[in-house]
């Protein structure tokens, strides 16, 4: 037996919806484009109005398109400063200042800009500190 308790009909509706005006805020979809999405990928113009299955391919999209961005699993003995790098990388790349998101593009920029190690483990704290800042920067440009 799941640990996790089910979900009323009217609490899962809730939810998807949530979750899809959410992936709309993240893709920064407009309302037209927006509509015109839930009519190809859940058959209706307004969320309020899309089926289960609806909601659900509409969230599928929304997920593929990098709406809902999985968070990289921090390794207990890894720098904090780590998972920050990651997570700037991976912003920086869902706004499009960056063309590869991979953690190997990540590596080579912090080699080639940066001076540093060519993998994110041999980063040590005031250098990775550095790179966070410089990332941060960059993000804000």
């Amino acid at each position: 037996m799941s640990g996790a308790p089910k979900r009323s009909p009217e609490d899962q509706r809730r939810a998807d919806l949530a979750r899809i005006h959410c992936g709309k805020k993240a893709l920064g979809l407009d309302d037209e484009t927006y509509r015109a999405m839930l009519d190809q990928h859940g058959g209706s113009r307004s969320a309020a109005d899309l089926s289960a299955r609806g909601r659900k391919a509409v969230i599928a999209h929304l997920q593929a398109a990098g709406a809902f961005p999985r968070a990289a699993k921090r390794r207990p003995d890894e720098d904090p400063h780590v998972a920050k790098i990651r997570a700037l990388w991976a912003d920086l790349a869902r706004c499009g200042k960056v063309r590869d998101g991979s953690e190997g593009a990540l590596c080579k920029w912090i080699a080639r800009h940066q001076g540093g190690p060519e993998r994110l483990e041999w980063l040590g704290g005031p250098f990775a500190a550095q790179v966070v800042e410089a990332l941060k920067k960059w993000l804000a440009r």
